[in-house]
């Protein structure tokens, strides 16, 4: 498909909503264009008021496992709609529960209030914006845990008032602007603290003045942690677990900490169907996979638990090596198995053309082009580990190999990363280099980082990716720094190019000289590092032989990869006269084979996508 799609139109590439992009990370047009892949505090008495903000010992609030969250019994309601300047989400979506680890409903966002740069103007608290429970019967709680507004829309202006309904009024609890509603967390109470009774809880928003307005108003539920009013026990314990993964067979230490009450006894389910008593004990698994650990602990008054997750990593670290990495049909590759544990005995080769072979190092000669899914099986008597490679066999003699360098602010969303794979594993196309240029994380070096990651998976090592511009043409940044969702999928990256965008843009231009034959530009991100070179660095914008540009829609108004840089949009156009793909020109259907050869989940770069779709749906 991608190799149609270069050849007509270009590359699909979808663009988010700007608005849902800045309330949280997944976009729900995504369904529509991915839907073939695979893809699941303390108060004596009520007239003490406490004012939690987003301190250390907020930011570290434990919920308790073993409590109902007494929302999810409740009639919960919002006014937001009332306001007639969008909406986002329900009054439910915010609710957790500790009990089962879920929302109580799943939504892309967990979050209620107006869209992202909705401008309420000046709203007076008789009149304000507001989230609330509201229960038949009095509910006895003694911790309340709410969160507030995400981190890239602070609202540090914005007034806020919890209230609790009792004996038939509304009663101040906390008050205050800023604060834990501007990128905190509200907690009151917790283990210890005496239960007050009330039948409701209203949570406001308003101006605090006759001239501040209210812009991107909205709340956020947070995973493990709100919306939350409970009855905590007055018995705590942490867990903690063997650091790091575990291997099969390797012993490691299960440990509980107290933290509130004098416990009588201890109980571990370890998730294989065995257990142990006492505070601190050993267990090893046999069997690799993620196991749920829950610790039961009682003073011999109340009972309450803890889960964590445990990792069992097979008893070998086994990995594919093969060369060259650049394989041509009728030429000889070599194998290796690359082991970490106990001694092998035996690997055994199944190549994925009908032809399989043993040995820790072996030859293969493929005989035909094409993208194959290489298997070692390997043991040592007791335990066998299984590897996967895809290995992309190219025709010596086809004339019509595309040779590509893509131009990408992959990291914001999965379709660049989706793109980058699919051009990886197609037979039919030479990826020359790849740069990163600012989209929506800004950080051009994370996002350098998740390409290398993805095309050394996919046995592409040596191909070149340079980060690229930061600042836009005309100076101006459209969205703000970050690293994004995928932030979390390791470490943050040493910086892989100078800091100036000058520099960036100039090794990018040395690399492209450095092709040594002309090959086509494909952008999937805003223009800007386009627009530099083609002004700066003319004689490298000569060795393009097209450039197609992932930058319009059907509908009306500018894509967000022109919105993005509009001036490096002008001068591309002006200059370069691109192929201009519209989003909705190319709709989300691959051919099975593409498909199959992307989406392999056994395959380390198909396994690293998926990874970085569950970390986008996620947030």
């Amino acid at each position: 498909m991608l190799f149609a799609a270069f050849r007509q139109t270009g590359v699909r590439r979808h663009a988010p909503d700007p608005a849902r992009r800045s309330a949280g990370p997944a976009d729900p047009t995504l369904k529509k264009g991915m839907g073939w892949m695979m893809m699941r505090l303390c108060l004596s008495s009520l007239s003490l008021v406490l004012t939690a903000t987003a301190s250390a010992a907020a930011s570290s609030v434990r919920v308790p496992e073993s409590c109902r969250n007494f929302l999810l019994d409740a009639q919960v309601s919002g006014n937001v709609d009332s306001f007639h300047h969008g909406l986002r989400g329900t009054p439910q979506d915010l609710l957790y529960d500790p009990q089962t680890g879920e929302f109580a409903r799943e939504t892309p966002y967990h979050e209620y209030g107006v869209g992202f740069g909705e401008d309420l103007g000046v709203v007076p608290e008789d009149h304000a914006v507001w989230w609330q429970a509201r229960w038949r019967e009095p509910v006895q709680a003694n911790l309340i845990v709410l969160s507030g507004a995400y981190e890239n829309q602070p609202q540090g202006l914005t007034a806020w008032k919890i209230e609790l309904h009792r004996e038939g009024k509304w009663v101040s609890h906390a008050r205050g602007v800023g604060g834990w509603y501007d990128r905190g967390r509200y907690v009151w109470g917790g283990s210890g603290t005496p239960a007050i009774s009330f039948d409701g809880i209203r949570v406001s928003v308003f101006s605090k003045d006759d001239h501040t307005h209210l812009k991107s108003i909205h709340f956020r539920g947070e995973e493990g942690i709100s919306w939350l009013v409970t009855s905590a026990p007055p018995i705590d314990a942490e867990l903690k677990l063997p650091s790091g993964n575990l291997r099969v067979g390797q012993t490691g230490a299960f440990r509980a900490v107290p933290r509130h009450g004098t416990m009588k006894t201890w109980q571990w389910d370890f998730g294989d169907g065995t257990g142990a008593e006492g505070r601190d004990v050993d267990h090893a698994y046999a069997k690799l996979g993620s196991y749920r650990v829950r610790l039961t602990f009682s003073d011999a008054v109340h009972r309450a638990f803890r889960t964590g997750l445990v990792t069992v990593m097979p008893a070998h670290s086994l990995r594919l090596a093969f060369s060259p990495t650049a394989a041509i049909a009728g030429t000889p590759m070599r194998f290796e198995a690359k082991l970490d544990g106990p001694p092998i005995t035996t690997c055994e080769w199944d190549f994925g053309d009908g032809t399989r072979t043993r040995g820790k190092i072996v030859q293969h000669c493929f005989a035909k082009p094409g993208v194959y899914r290489v298997m070692l099986r390997a043991s040592d008597g007791t335990y066998g580990e299984e590897g996967t490679a895809m290995v992309l066999v190219r025709d010596p003699e086809a004339a019509d190999t595309i040779p590509i360098w893509i131009d990408t602010d992959i990291g914001g969303d999965i379709d660049d990363t989706v793109c980058l794979l699919l051009a990886a594993r197609d037979p039919r196309i030479e990826i020359v280099g790849v740069s990163t240029v600012r989209g929506c994380i800004g950080a051009v070096d994370v996002a350098a980082w998740l390409c290398r990651q993805l095309l050394q998976r996919a046995g592409l090592p040596r191909i070149p990716v340079l980060p690229g511009a930061v600042a836009t043409i005309s100076g101006d940044g459209a969205w703000a720094e970050g690293v994004g969702t995928y932030g979390e999928l390791g470490p943050p990256p040493a910086p892989l190019s100078p800091a100036n965008d000058a520099a960036r843009v100039k090794a990018i231009a040395d690399t492209m000289r450095a092709v040594g034959k002309p090959f086509h530009l494909l952008t999937i991100g805003p223009m800007t590092n386009a627009a530099y070179l083609v002004e700066r660095f003319p004689d490298v914008a000569e060795r393009w032989l097209s450039v197609t540009c992932m930058a319009g829609q059907l509908s009306p108004g500018a894509e967000c990869n022109v919105r993005l840089d509009p001036e490096a949009t002008r001068i591309v156009c002006e200059k370069l006269h691109p192929r201009l793909v519209a989003m909705e020109a190319i709709g989300p259907a691959i051919p099975r084979r593409e498909a199959d050869a992307a989406l392999d989940p056994a395959d380390p770069a198909s396994a690293f996508l998926l990874t970085c779709y569950e970390h986008y749906r996620r947030h």
